[in-house]
């Protein structure tokens, strides 16, 4: 049997594709889900450094000082390990282990990747049953055949039931188990954690630093934060609080984290990294909006698809508000690429089983795109992406893609501002010229003839009857009018002057337009009210108001109040 695999060159490449196959002879073609679907990932990363943890193959005496992990389990499941060295320069022989370890002693292999291999690829185990009925303790070893590597690594970890895992390092939180010559500095019995459990510290920083955050204290608020996060491990409150209560503390924590540095970030002009708005030095502050997703892919097991989406949409926010619109596409891509195989048939279920959980996590996966297709890709100018990422989607339902879509195609073809209306320009109403008595001579034409030169005299001559034609056209233009005559001024300027009574008629129709019917209203009511008083006898108190008031407006003053 041979497996065939579809690749693109370059990470997080969305295309459908057909693959088409041709044998001479009969052959079956069956689809295999791809490594570990449909089991548990942890992404652990470590490195080797020569003459301390590099410490070859199983053939020397020093094989145990290798970097090791440690799993923990209470039930029987199926495991698989992958190991790979993706930044070394030089492939080194590697292999990966699965050994059983009881009372601090390694024990017999329970899953080995062979022999030691430098494929690109990396080496891993068949998938083998660890674990008991009881709980039970396996150690992984990452090793390398020679001494002197300085490389690092990353070990995929794949279980069917939920398990611990842990760098071995932090063996010493276990009475039983001595601790290696390298412990971790996050343990579970430090100082500040005396007399108290993980949850329980976390659950008091993470109020301290809300609390601050809003009395707008962002020195104290970071301080909380950042002692708060340290400690934040999936897999580590996982045993102590439970998985869901522990995600969602994680969730918490890593939230507040994100809108305190929002809050307190800014960029650098000069070099691009970030840095606080005042300039104060704060502790860990990191220098990149990656440092920070980093970290929270190692809180959430080292594996972009864990985590949670309400962590991973402030942090998007946080990129495209600094501008760095390529680390939020980097974010983006890697969390869809390795969602999980139960993640991916949640959200593409449509049964009635489960329906609030795949609600709430299609809402999440709709946000997610919606950032992705009409904010990141749009920044970076990559609106063909943003349209073949809709369109070999199967998780965004067709009205969500047809929204999108038309979000998208007013982003490429703006519409045109509308032009404000403006209002019709007035005529100006500029006086006119005033004219002059109208000519019934000839006797200014020759006079005017006559002063000309002699060249032009009879040009002259000869304009005096077209002279003549137009001042008798315009005599009969404004004779039409009957209002502009010799020596009167024209249009506007010309005023009849008006009597007495056509005034006070003009000012009483001006009043009854604008007051007519308040006054005709006030009017019948007051008469209405008078007949009222005379016939039903009110008291005597509505009548002092009524006749202060009657004699207020006869007299023509403002009422005032008694």
């Amino acid at each position: 049997s041979y497996t065939l695999v579809a690749s693109t060159f370059e990470p997080f490449m969305f295309s459908r594709f057909k693959l088409r196959l041709e044998l001479d002879g009969p052959f079956r073609l069956t689809a295999i889900p791809r490594e570990g679907a449909g089991m548990r990932l942890r992404e652990l990363h470590g490195r080797w450094v020569p003459n301390t943890d590099c410490a070859g193959g199983p053939v020397d005496q020093c094989y145990a000082r290798n970097p090791r992990f440690l799993v923990r389990t209470d039930r029987e499941t199926p495991v698989l390990a992958r190991l790979q060295t993706p930044q070394a320069e030089s492939l080194p022989l590697i292999n990966v282990s699965v050994f059983a370890f009881d009372d601090a002693v390694l024990g017999s292999a329970c899953a080995s990747s062979g022999s030691y291999t430098n494929s690109p690829q990396g080496v891993a185990t068949r998938l083998a049953t660890i674990g008991r009925a009881g709980p039970a303790e396996y150690l992984v070893v990452a090793s390398t055949w020679d001494h002197d590597i300085d490389a690092s690594f990353v070990l995929y970890f794949y279980s069917e039931h939920p398990v611990d895992t842990m760098p071995a390092t932090l063996a010493s939180v276990y009475p039983h188990i001595a601790p290696g010559p390298h412990t971790d500095a996050l343990t579970y019995k430090d100082a500040a954690l005396s007399g108290k459990t993980l949850a329980t510290h976390l659950k008091a920083q993470h109020q301290k630093a809300s609390r601050a955050l809003i009395l707008g204290q962002g020195g104290a608020a970071w301080q909380h934060c950042t002692t708060a996060v340290a400690y934040c491990n999936l897999e580590r409150l996982t045993g102590e609080y439970g998985e869901q209560q522990a995600r969602q503390l994680c969730c918490r924590l890593w939230i507040l984290y994100i809108c305190v540095l929002s809050s307190l970030a800014e960029v650098a002009e000069e070099d691009g990294r970030l840095r606080t708005k005042g300039g104060v030095e704060l502790a860990g502050f990191p220098a990149t909006v990656r440092s920070v997703w980093d970290a929270i892919m190692a809180a959430f097991g080292g594996f972009a698809g864990n985590v949670d989406s309400e962590v991973l949409v402030p942090l998007v926010l946080l990129c495209l508000k600094l501008r760095d619109a390529r680390t939020a596409r980097d974010v983006v891509e890697a969390w869809l690429a390795t969602l999980s195989e139960d993640t991916v048939y949640l959200l593409q279920s449509r049964g009635a089983m489960r329906q609030q959980q795949r609600s709430m996590a299609q809402a999440s996966y709709l946000r997610v795109c919606e950032l992705y297709t009409l904010h990141i890709l749009p920044q970076l100018g990559d609106l063909s992406s943003a349209y073949e990422f809709l369109s070999v989607s199967t998780v965004v339902s067709e009205p969500a893609k047809d929204e999108f879509t038309k979000r998208l195609d007013a982003l490429r073809n703006p519409p045109a501002p509308k032009r404000r209306s403006r209002p019709a320009a007035k005529k100006s109403r500029k006086p006119k010229a005033v004219e002059q008595p109208l000519l019934t001579t000839t006797k200014p034409v020759a006079h005017v003839a006559k002063s000309a030169d002699v060249a032009k005299g009879e040009l002259a001559v000869d304009a005096q009857p077209a002279v003549a034609a137009a001042l008798s056209a315009r005599s009969v233009r404004v004779g039409k009018h009957g209002a502009r005559r010799g020596g009167v001024k024209s249009g506007a300027l010309a005023r009849r002057p008006r009597s007495t009574l056509g005034i006070a008629w003009q000012v009483v129709r001006r009043l009854v337009s604008r007051w007519g019917m308040t006054l005709f209203t006030l009017a019948v009511a007051m008469a209405v009210l008078r007949l009222v008083t005379q016939r039903i006898r009110l008291p005597q108190l509505f009548t002092a108001v009524y006749r202060k008031l009657w004699s207020t407006i006869k007299m023509g003053t403002q009422v005032t109040y008694i």
